[in-house]
């Protein structure tokens, strides 16, 4: 039987008849070739949730660190200022006469 006749005799179209047809087939499937139904395991749930927070920590440790950076950087000037080892910039703006 061709998939137009049982299709017509189903009296559905052709393209639910394949969608059907693809559903029985996957509903055929050995559980093995399935993934599992139901919840996951605690296992891997929490690999799952790690990854996620692995990054999330990766990311956060970079922002620290150029966050330090900064502050050394700050540091270091602030003390040649008070050294006097570096010249002070000059403001711009308005000059009080």
């Amino acid at each position: 039987m061709t998939a137009t006749q049982a299709a017509l005799e189903l009296g559905v179209s052709r393209k639910t008849y394949y969608a059907w047809q693809e559903r029985a087939l996957s509903a055929m499937r050995s559980p093995a070739d399935r993934p599992a139904a139901g919840r996951r395991s605690r296992a891997t749930r929490r690999r799952r949730r790690s990854g996620g927070t692995v990054r999330a920590l990766e990311q956060e440790r970079a922002v620290l660190a150029s966050r330090l950076r900064i502050q050394e950087a700050i540091r270091e000037t602030f003390a040649e200022l008070q050294q006097g080892t570096r010249p002070p910039k000059k403001k711009r703006g308005w000059v009080s006469r």
